[in-house]
């Protein structure tokens, strides 16, 4: 059963539904929407009672549900577009009850095949290279010493070293897998927040009078001030120079990105300079040769450090490209239409990738999904 698309009025609504399980009618001073309205829920009530008669779920359990969602519609009030599905009343009967949902499956005992696949355990784990040796991190905290003295705990969120002897230091790589973000607190203080699918290469402490560092993916830099020691980022081909500021490195695409969040930057590529300010972008071309500046919206860029998903009008394709490597997924268009669709999506990245499907999926009626292993297929209705 489908309804219309409507702007549900559910403070005209929510008090009429208190009668709706007896015998509610519409009143004289109703409007058509209203009415119809209200004839949606006087609907869903009758498929709640009938999913009892039949043994599927309880009517009177499934009806809280089906109230508390509308409740929570009012209190949120977005001005988005709901539709009303017999889904409500199924996924009741598993205590999940989705206002603006498409279901394709019927109603089960238990967690539904797309939310056991899309709780899989990911099973690559953070690495630490160094000195021919590798070190795989786990959920628990790891005391780690290094041959020249240097000791670091580490876990697969948190990394911290301790400076050793800066005259044997061990160049060390972290390598991320799809699926993790981390954060590592370098031998200098500085903090490196390193994203899904990245690599970054640092000494175990830092030597001479400069410190560099090498990132492959993206990463977002607090840099501990020392004016004696310049701190440098090389990126594919772009270098970042600093003292003591805040920034993201994106080498996630061909365009390398360095995002300036405070202080200042130089960034240099194939022999062109930009200093940047805050709130400002530089974008390295490579097979262009080009190195150019532009204001942005740093959030954009920095969100995902701070554990949200933060997108401004961008397109399905691009949003499908980073939770891949966030949640370690696969995602096939089945509808090549569907890629260049438009969302702007404000939320904190949740652990489960339903979570963040369903909330795309709330935004328009065209985008349906299904995952199979480790891939989600996206199409219409």
């Amino acid at each position: 059963m489908e309804y219309p698309d409507k702007n549900i009025n559910w403070d005209k609504l929510l008090p009429k539904l208190e009668n709706l399980q007896n015998s509610a009618t519409p009143d004289a001073d109703d409007s058509a929407e209203e009415t119809e309205q209200l004839q949606m829920a006087h609907d869903m009530s009758r498929m709640l009672k009938a999913g009892e008669e039949d043994g599927r779920f309880p009517a009177e359990e499934g009806w809280k549900r089906f109230r508390k969602e509308l409740e929570e519609e009012q209190a949120v009030r977005r001005p988005r577009v709901r539709k009303l599905y017999w889904a409500v009343a199924a996924a009741a009967a598993v205590g999940v009850a989705f206002i603006g949902i498409r279901q394709a499956t019927k109603p089960v005992a238990g967690p539904s095949k797309q939310d056991q696949v899309a709780s899989v355990h990911i099973s690559s784990k953070v690495e630490i290279k160094s000195s021919g040796k590798s070190i795989l991190l786990g959920d628990s905290t790891q005391k780690l010493q290094w041959q020249n003295g240097a000791s670091l705990s580490a876990s697969d969120e948190d990394i911290v070293y301790a400076t050793g002897d800066a005259q044997s230091a061990t160049i060390d790589t972290l390598i991320v897998p799809r699926g993790h973000r981390l954060r590592i607190a370098l031998a200098d203080g500085s903090k490196v927040w390193v994203n899904a699918g990245s690599r970054l290469v640092y000494p175990s402490a830092f030597t001479g009078d400069t410190r560099e560092v090498e990132v492959d993916g993206e990463a977002y830099f607090d840099v501990a001030t020392d004016p004696g020691k310049p701190f440098s980022v090389r990126a594919k081909g772009m270098t970042v120079e600093v003292l003591g500021t805040r920034f993201n490195v994106n080498t996630y695409t061909a365009i390398t990105l360095a995002t300036l969040e405070s202080g200042k930057v130089r960034t240099s590529a194939a022999g062109k300079q930009e200093v940047l300010k805050p709130g400002e972008q530089a974008a390295f071309d490579a097979a262009a040769g080009t190195l150019t500046s532009i204001e942005v919206d740093v959030r954009i860029h920095t969100a995902w450090k701070d554990g949200q998903l933060y997108f401004e009008e961008a397109t399905l394709e691009n949003i499908t490209h980073t939770l891949g490597r966030i949640y370690d997924y696969s995602f096939r268009f089945k509808d090549e239409g569907l890629r260049n669709l438009s969302f702007t999506l404000d939320m904190p990245q949740p652990d489960n990738l339903l979570a963040v499907l369903e909330q795309i999926r709330r935004t328009t009626g065209d985008v349906q999904f299904k995952i199979e292993d480790r891939t989600v297929y996206l199409y219409r209705d």
